[in-house]
């Protein structure tokens, strides 16, 4: 039951992502879906805690970049360019 509780989260985070609706974050799937593993117990908060530990440096530099990314595409460092294809 685990696994389908699983499979059915990624397929509604990656059907978020394919469909991108207008100013939706992909975090609006994600989160719930990652909450609900734990209050299910799929993923243990003490698991969990332990992963979010080790990838705070990642984290952080995603954040960062994010956070860098959106004033220059403001500033319209990116005009012209098709990145996303």
């Amino acid at each position: 039951m685990d696994a389908v509780l699983a499979l059915a989260c990624l397929a509604a985070a990656r059907a978020m992502v394919m469909a991108r609706p207008r100013r939706t974050p992909d975090m609006a799937v994600a989160m719930p879906a990652a909450l609900l593993f734990v209050i299910t117990e799929i993923a243990p908060a003490h698991a969990v805690g332990s992963q979010l530990a080790d990838l705070t440096p990642t984290l952080g530099f995603l954040a960062a970049a994010l956070g860098i990314g959106d004033p220059c595409a403001a500033g319209g460092l990116f005009a012209g360019h098709d990145f996303v294809g």
